[in-house]
């Protein structure tokens, strides 16, 4: 009886741990609608449907059109009762089923906040919208991509994902939003010219940390006296990128600093990705036209650009290896959905050591202009930048993750232990038991 009351008190224990993990939920009780568990208000969709039988959103993306309708089914050449589809630009009879109307489901987690779910017929694929409140006149849908195979995430921004602001028919009375004009078309042909954003110095984060502001295209001065980086003499003048690697999923990425080039889609280019199997299939990864310079004390100064429709962006971190006069380029990943990493290895990376021809001969170095009133004696008592630091290991920026990553893992470990004891002298479950192999051998007799 004592194992029963503790095996109800640990039950209740987890389930009061685990409701108050998952926070607030979105509870639907008909298609299209749910209301928040917080008391906000309900969400209702149901005004953002097209009744016509067309999809409401459509979006072209390159090889691939998107097509979404909230609330009410649409049917395609090959299926019914769809909600979302993808369909080749090329050829319309290659199309897949990315969820339909059946299977709809409003999920909230804290990390994601509030999308909803839709399956395909065949279950094989899973689109999420996830529902972005916009206080405004705007309702847009957004591919952010497939993040993992056969899952396709969207951004729906709409008044409508702002609890309490719709219902059946729209806005509810009362609920007033921000008018956003809305531009018209232009009546010419010719496309806009696209003028170079101001450059600007992005701050930092922290004001005790170095900066690298900004000088001009593909130049930064470092705020602590130690010289100009300059990546102007890496660029393909060309048309062609720099750099062309690949990744082991059959991705291709193309890199050119400071001068932009063209793909199929594209024009004035930084960072370029494109399928291995299908030239149709590629995306716009980083303009020229939004290059800056970060630092973080972690990884140092990385070069960052983003696609001109703002919806990916490319990090360019750079290594300084002042002992070599070649430059590597490495693909680390998307770590974060639309966010991709690399490294640039090589002499350039370094302040000082490179001006717009190249590598500069030794003992010349390229240094920032330094106000008057500022003192520029190094400890040594020499008047100038202090020398270029090798590579290595900051342990005053690795020390705390380690600390922290040592401290994880005790912790873990604690929990497991007494997860383990628990099992063993509570409920007398042995998780290790050779009981298995003592009945193989005793069977074998």
């Amino acid at each position: 009886m004592a194992n029963i009351k503790l095996a109800i008190s640990v039950i209740l224990v987890c389930f009061v741990v685990s409701t108050s993990a998952v926070g607030k939920t979105c509870d639907s009780s008909e298609p299209c609608k749910c209301s928040m568990s917080d008391g906000t208000g309900e969400i209702n969709l149901r005004s953002l449907a097209s009744t016509d039988g067309l999809p409401k959103f459509t979006l072209p993306t390159g090889y691939w059109n998107y097509s979404y309708n909230p609330c009410e089914a649409f049917n395609s050449t090959k299926y019914t009762g769809l909600a979302v589809v993808q369909v080749n630009a090329n050829n319309p009879n290659e199309e897949y089923d990315l969820g339909v109307q059946a299977n709809e489901k409003f999920e909230y987690k804290i990390s994601q906040g509030l999308y909803v779910e839709y399956r395909a017929s065949d279950y094989l694929r899973t689109s999420r919208v996830y529902l972005n409140c916009e206080p405004t006149n705007v309702e847009q849908l957004i591919f952010l991509g497939e993040s993992i195979s056969t899952e396709y995430e969207f951004i729906l921004n709409t008044p409508c994902a702002c609890p309490g602001f719709c219902d059946d028919n729209g806005l509810i009375d009362g609920i007033t939003t921000v008018t956003v004009p809305v531009t018209e078309p232009p009546t010419t042909t010719v496309p806009p010219v696209t003028t170079t954003p101001p450059i600007t110095t992005t701050p930092t984060i922290d004001p005790n940390l170095p900066r690298c502001d900004r000088t001009g295209i593909c130049s930064c001065s470092m705020s602590d006296g130690t010289g100009l980086i300059n990546l102007n003499s890496l660029a393909s003048k060309n048309g062609t990128p720099a750099w062309t690697i690949q990744d082991s999923y059959g991705w291709q990425y193309e890199y050119n600093p400071c001068v932009g080039f063209t793909s199929l889609y594209y024009t004035n280019l930084a960072i370029l990705q494109s399928s291995i199997y299908n030239t149709w299939d590629e995306y716009d990864l980083g303009s020229q036209l939004y290059e800056s310079f970060i630092y973080r004390a972690a990884e140092g100064v990385s070069v960052e650009y983003y696609a001109q429709d703002q919806l990916r962006k490319s990090r360019v971190t750079l290594v300084c290896e002042p002992e070599t006069t070649e430059h590597e380029l490495k693909f680390l990943g998307e770590l974060i959905i639309t966010e991709y990493e690399f490294v640039l290895t090589g002499p350039c990376g370094c302040p000082g050591l490179c001006d717009d021809n190249g590598l500069l001969s030794p003992g010349t170095t390229t240094t920032a202009t330094v106000p008057s009133n500022t003192d520029t004696t190094t400890p040594n008592g020499n008047v100038g930048p202090e020398p270029v630091p090798k590579p290595g290991v900051n342990w005053d920026i690795v020390g705390a993750s380690l600390v922290a990553l040592i401290f994880h893992d005790l912790i873990l470990l604690f929990v497991v232990s007494f997860i383990l004891v628990l099992l063993k002298f509570v409920f007398n479950v042995a998780c290790c038991s050779n009981s298995a192999s003592k009945y193989s051998m005793q069977s074998t007799a």
